[in-house]
């Protein structure tokens, strides 16, 4: 928890593992324009070479539900992205999700393949500024996927076999 000067007044901690004061990754400036159009905030920041998620809000009275007075303070959660959180959000939606290197985005392809069902796709992790701190890798499988490829591709075969016979038979 912090003040409006920005001041830390409160933390605390999941586990004796993480900081007991945790660093937000921002300036006084960004704190500023953080919160300067909107009542919260979600971005990504390193911090000692690790990619942390964080999710801010202001602190105003209970009656002002909209976030619509001035802030009296702000409120901050942090999670450190690990591959051992990562895969917590991969068991959630079945999927396979990795924190990956920027300087080796390129070994990791974007795909879509009909026969295996497989889905891959990459989704930055962008800071305040947009900035890309960070990039996540998924592949999802799915039965549905692969069924629906069987489909099209029997179908645009079907569909080909046919086109060549009626042209046999045409001319």
């Amino acid at each position: 928890v912090y003040n409006t000067k920005h001041k830390l007044v409160y933390s605390t901690q999941s586990s004796e593992k993480t900081l007991a004061a945790p660093e937000l990754g921002i300036t006084n400036d960004e704190f500023n324009k953080l919160f300067s159009s909107n009542f919260k905030a979600h971005y990504f920041t390193k911090i000692d070479g690790k990619v942390n998620e964080v999710f801010g809000i202001t602190v105003v009275p209970g009656k002002d539900t909209r976030h619509e007075g001035p802030a009296y303070g702000y409120i901050f959660v942090s999670r450190i992205m690990s591959q051992q959180v990562l895969d917590k959000v991969g068991d959630e939606v079945a999927s396979s999700v990795k924190l990956i290197d920027l300087a080796n985005t390129s070994k990791y392809s974007v795909n879509l393949d009909g026969k295996s069902g497989m889905i891959s796709y990459k989704k930055d992790l962008k800071g305040i500024d947009n900035e890309i701190v960070g990039q996540l890798y998924v592949t999802y499988s799915s039965e549905t996927i692969k069924f629906v490829g069987n489909v099209l591709r029997s179908s645009l075969l079907s569909g080909l076999i046919f086109y060549l016979v009626l042209t046999l038979i045409l001319f």
